[in-house]
């Protein structure tokens, strides 16, 4: 279970400078998806939040800094679930920004991803910021449960998934990494039918109420390959406290 707002913040976070164009920023939220921005300094420090309702509210084009909710709300990255969620609610705020140790932005955390942290939940994400593993340079979904409702979320494309047991009150410990030639239909495959032929799979899937899933696209198989085996490294280099169990292709 997550226990700091390092482990359920989005880290790919889209800023703006305070003399920014306030009409153009807000274009550029809508076409995201996503409910505001925090406004950064040239070294990257926090300043306020530009929030729709700031930049809808606009009765002429501006700068942002002439609309922007100042000062931001912010924690620090090391601070627990429950400590940043008391500051949003005393604060009456949906999002706060996160500070590293040099004070600069590091990431996001929305009220939905406190409560989902509170709750053992995985946080969800915009899809607009996938989430980058360096080692293997791939970029993955946000974990997701492994429910019929939420697969849609996977690449539509060869790849390969991973499973993750956690919740409140468990370790996250990675279970299961595979290869697949579409990992969405992959995906339906394992929350619909019976993986009596996998008995360590099957074993797992009992597990459904605590089992999450990540996935990412990889075209090439030579490729696919490579990332599959560096998961699997990862539990004899002793990077993931899981023990991996798995399979490289279906």
């Amino acid at each position: 279970m997550a226990k700091c707002v390092s482990e359920i913040m989005s880290r790919s976070v889209f800023a703006v400078r305070p003399d920014d164009d306030s009409d153009l920023v807000l274009r550029e939220i809508v076409a995201l998806g996503i409910t505001g921005v925090p406004v950064v300094d040239d070294d990257g420090r926090p300043l306020g939040m530009a929030s729709f309702r700031d930049l809808l509210a606009a009765k002429t084009s501006g700068r942002v800094f002439e609309r922007m909710s100042k000062p931001a709300v912010g924690v620090p990255a090391e601070a627990t679930i429950e400590d940043a969620a008391r500051l949003a609610a005393e604060a009456g705020v949906h999002r706060l920004v996160v500070t590293g140790a040099d004070g600069a932005l590091t990431g996001v955390v929305s009220s939905l991803d406190l409560i989902r942290g509170l709750m053992g939940l995985p946080a969800p994400h915009p899809a607009t910021y996938p989430v980058e593993d360096a080692e293997t340079r791939t970029y993955w979904c946000e974990d997701a449960v492994l429910d019929v409702d939420q697969v849609g979320v996977a690449p539509d494309a060869p790849g390969v998934l991973a499973l993750i047991r956690g919740g409140r009150g468990l370790e996250e410990r990675l279970v299961w990494v595979e290869m697949a030639n579409n990992v969405r239909t992959r995906l339906y495959d394992l929350v619909s039918e019976p993986q009596t032929d996998t008995p360590e799979l099957e074993r797992i899937l009992r597990e459904r109420g605590h089992i999450r899933f990540r996935a990412t696209a990889v075209a090439d198989p030579e490729r696919r390959r490579l990332v599959y085996e560096a998961l699997q490294q990862r539990v004899v280099r002793r990077l993931d406290p899981a023990n991996v169990v798995g399979r490289k292709a279906s």
